[in-house]
């Protein structure tokens, strides 16, 4: 399930457990571009697709043709670009478990993507805590301000609860600051959309998934 074929010029079958950043590193070298705004994001090609993972601009999903996949039944599921629905950190794709995707990419020079990605991650370790063990962005970006500038302005940089903290570095992500527990890190989390509501009038939606 990490495989990665040319199929033509432009296209790429992928398995969906090759890591992210192998699989950009792979279309570098192939100067397959479009991607390089992903540089620094974990996780796996299969996941990136599952949330639309990308940057505030676009996510994967714009790329994505067509997916090979199991429900949770066992029945195996061929879903083509006209079935596939994307939107922010959304997907159509809800319990199906990917195995392989076709993404259509466009066509660079390896040394400017390359250089293109270089770029990118190094304005993610400029501006989030990439050192840091962290699950990624907690809330999604509104339609007019970006979270964690909500949260920011709220003045919950460095707020705790148990070991989990708000990011001194950016305030859309939480830290494990001390062996944080689940109950630490649920509790801050409504915190923060609480104090959030409060201060604007404003929801904040969880990016990450919540399985408990």
């Amino acid at each position: 399930f990490a495989c990665f074929n040319k199929l033509d010029e432009r296209r790429v079958v992928v398995g969906a457990a090759m890591p992210l950043q192998a699989f950009l590193r792979k279309c570098a070298d192939a100067g397959l571009a479009g991607l390089e705004d992903m540089a620094g994001i974990p996780g796996t090609v299969g996941g990136a697709i599952r949330m639309n993972a990308g940057s505030p601009v676009h996510g994967i999903g714009i790329f994505v043709e067509q997916i090979r996949g199991y429900d949770l039944s066992g029945r195996e599921i061929l879903m083509k670009d006209d079935q596939l629905r994307f939107s922010y950190r959304w997907s159509n794709l809800g319990d199906i478990i990917i195995t392989e995707a076709v993404l259509s990419l466009n066509l660079g020079e390896p040394e400017e993507i390359l250089d293109n990605m270089q770029s990118f991650r190094k304005a993610k370790q400029e501006s989030q805590p990439v050192d840091q063990r962290t699950a990624g962005c907690v809330f999604k970006n509104t339609a007019q301000y970006p979270a964690g500038m909500l949260v920011d302005k709220c003045g919950l940089k460095g707020r705790c609860y148990g070991g989990a903290t708000v990011s001194d570095v950016h305030a859309n992500f939480i830290v494990n600051r001390d062996n944080a527990t689940c109950d630490d890190v649920r509790s801050l989390i409504s915190e923060i959309r609480e104090e959030v509501k409060n201060k604007y009038g404003i929801d904040l939606h969880l990016e990450i998934e919540l399985w408990l």
